[in-house]
């Protein structure tokens, strides 16, 4: 440690910017021991931001952002109730009353060009900022706000910026409790801003309404609406591209903050929602729609809007699925370059998805072959991009058409195929698995002429040395909806299938890495949800004979996972929940013959443990009550 910050004070200034990214890194690997060294770094740090070059400062402010992210997690672990297995030393505490003027100082550095985005100390000291507000929380608030009190006002733009973008990052972290009143008397402020002369000042004011949106709705009141939905409007229409991305994103926000409204009959977007379309539209095709991604951020802003619409927007949806098919349609005919192509064909169908989610089947049907023949032209043409949102849309498809999408199948399998065997571009692999479950969803056992070549295609991909491995739990997890829509048909699959489940549950946790755990675990979730899916879907015809040369490995795969989740360290909730499930559904399959697993000491403490949750609480009560039949031979 001396000798690293006795470099922080090197005349070379390559010396410094190092010496203050290893502090960072140390930060971040020997939290615990940072005490008795602190003192020191503060004086380092501090001089580094108000007076070293803006590099080296940089990197000392990414030792405090290093810091408080640390601190932050520890806060988040201890409302949880876990056990710490570092001192929590709150730092950020102690620390702040000193660090918060000289970061808020900071702030008034920007760039006099707005379109200049790249990464400089007045970013660094905001970002620094967030993380702080999340490590101390309410204790932020009070620090923050005198700063922003006596700059809202100042007509110099650097200022009134920074005291904006001061207000932004504390968002996230404080209580609504102690920031909801506060935010409710500045919004109208803030709005004021929308129409500053100073283009910084237009663009972090409405990404302060967009953080409002997203962390504080309560705070937006009936009366305030019409005033704000104005200004975002207008935020679209501005002559800087950046500041009409973020007033996108500030729709985006405002409108995922109604998706819990989205099946009432009227909602808040209701009387703004057509106006909001339309110029979100208009703002697709601006000559300047390539800078700042502005046109992605248009799109994500419409689909958003269409997620979250009450019911009495399903005609303004409806006329919405023709624009965007027109769109698509005229992709086919553009001379534009071919990625800008792709981009366009990708935005299209992710719209024309959104749509088809939201409306009621019989509004889909009188487009649905529209839809499959313009879906099918975006497969002839080469481009992962547009090829992903293209299988999910057609998955959509078919769970809104049920057996009406049997007239596409077979269409639509060649490009199905492709997609699967596309191990090189695993995205587009893993939508077009992630399409065949949709598909049988929808079709049920229509989908059996189908499932030959479907199988074989899944089985390759789980051999293929090729395919990274986080595709392949979907894989395996997609033979669940494959058994569910074959029903007793599934039986020529089952000793393949079997099998390849076998294999792959039997690999065992022997390591405490992080991630080869949680890559295990996503496995071993799949692996429980595709034997679930295959009991269900013989139950209904009596097929127990299916399952039972296969029944002592089953047992012995569920009653490993069991046993590891008692471990803290290795507990998936993913994989506790499809135990708990699979457990259920043995019972009533095979009856007395789950009795050797169903008794195992695990599964009595799992349900004990889980008995309140609120996603499992009912498979719990469902499990328990078909143990209690087995042990009374009710089963």
């Amino acid at each position: 440690m001396q000798v690293v910050c006795e470099a922080t004070q090197c005349t070379d200034i390559q010396v410094r910017v190092k010496a203050f990214e290893c502090l960072a890194t140390i930060a971040e690997l020997y939290y615990g021991k940072l005490a008795q060294y602190m003192e020191a770094i503060f004086q380092l740090t501090s001089g580094a931001i108000a007076n070293d070059d803006p590099l080296v400062g940089q990197k000392a402010i990414e030792f405090w952002s290093t810091v408080y992210d640390t601190e932050a997690e520890l806060v988040e672990a201890l409302a949880d109730g876990a056990e710490l297995d570092v001192p929590y030393l709150r730092i950020a505490e102690q620390a702040a009353f000193q660090i918060i003027p000289i970061l808020l100082n900071t702030l008034t550095k920007q760039e006099e060009d707005l379109s200049d985005d790249s990464w400089n100390i007045s970013m660094a000291a905001a970002a620094c900022i967030e993380s702080l507000a999340k490590a101390i929380q309410d204790t932020i608030v009070d620090l923050v706000i005198p700063f922003i009190q006596e700059n809202i006002g100042s007509n110099n733009w650097r200022l009134k910026e920074a005291s904006i973008m001061a207000f932004s990052c504390i968002m996230d972290g404080p209580s609504g409790e102690k920031l909801t009143p506060i935010v409710a008397s500045a919004l109208g402020i803030i709005m004021e801003c929308f129409r500053d002369q100073s283009p910084q000042v237009r663009d972090t004011a409405t990404w302060t309404v967009a953080r409002i949106c997203q962390f504080h709705t309560a705070a937006l009141s009936a009366e305030i609406i019409p005033t704000l939905m104005d200004g975002l409007v207008a935020a679209l229409d501005d002559e800087h591209s950046q500041v009409a991305a973020q007033g996108c994103n500030a729709i985006f926000r405002l409108a995922e903050a109604c998706s819990d409204n989205s099946e009432d009959d009227v909602n808040l977007l209701s009387q703004y929602m057509s106006g909001l379309l339309q110029k979100l539209l208009f703002v697709t095709n601006r000559d300047d729609w390539d800078t700042n991604n502005l046109r992605s951020s248009a799109y994500e802003a419409i689909n958003m809007l269409v997620e979250s619409s009450a019911k009495d927007m399903e005609p303004t949806v409806r006329l919405l699925y023709e624009e965007a098919l027109n769109r698509l349609e005229i992709t086919f005919h553009s001379h534009t370059d071919h990625q800008e192509k792709m981009q366009l064909q990708s935005m299209c169908c992710s719209l024309i998805g959104q749509c088809v989610q939201k409306l009621p089947t019989e509004d889909i049907l009188p487009y649905a072959d529209r839809t499959m023949t313009l879906t099918l032209q975006v497969f002839t043409t080469k481009g992962a991009i547009a090829h992903e949102d293209a299988f999910m849309m057609v998955g959509y498809l078919a769970e809104k058409l049920e057996e009406n999408f049997g007239r596409y199948i077979q269409h639509f399998m060649p490009a199905l195929m492709t997609g699967l065997r596309n191990v090189e571009e695993y995205q587009v692999c893993t939508c077009a698995i992630g399409a065949v479950g949709d598909i049988c969803r929808g079709l049920g056992r229509a989908i059996a002429p189908y499932c030959d070549d479907i199988v074989r295609a899944l089985l390759e991909l789980l051999q293929s040395p090729s395919l990274t491995r986080i595709v392949k739990p979907q894989v395996i997890g997609v033979f669940a909806d494959i058994a569910m829509a074959l029903e007793s048909e599934f039986q020529r699959y089952a000793a393949l299938v079997f099998e390849m489940l076998q294999q792959a549950g039997g690999v065992s946790i022997t390591t405490n890495d992080e991630e080869i755990i949680e890559y295990i675990n996503s496995l071993r979730e799949s692996i429980l949800e595709a034997y679930t899916g295959i009991i269900q879907g013989l139950r209904g015809e009596n097929q127990q004979e299916i399952i039972m040369p296969y029944l002592e490995k089953i047992l012995e795969f569920v009653g490993r996972c069991g046993h590891d989740c008692l471990d803290p360290d290795l507990r998936s909730y993913g994989v506790v929940k499809a135990i708990i499930a699979l457990l259920g559904d043995l019972g009533v399959f095979v009856g007395s013959y789950a009795k050797p697993l169903l008794t195992q000491p695990f599964v009595n403490q799992l349900l004990n443990e889980y008995a309140q949750d609120e996603d499992v609480s009912k498979l719990v009560s469902y499990t328990r009550e078909v143990i209690s039949k087995i042990q009374r031979g009710k089963v």
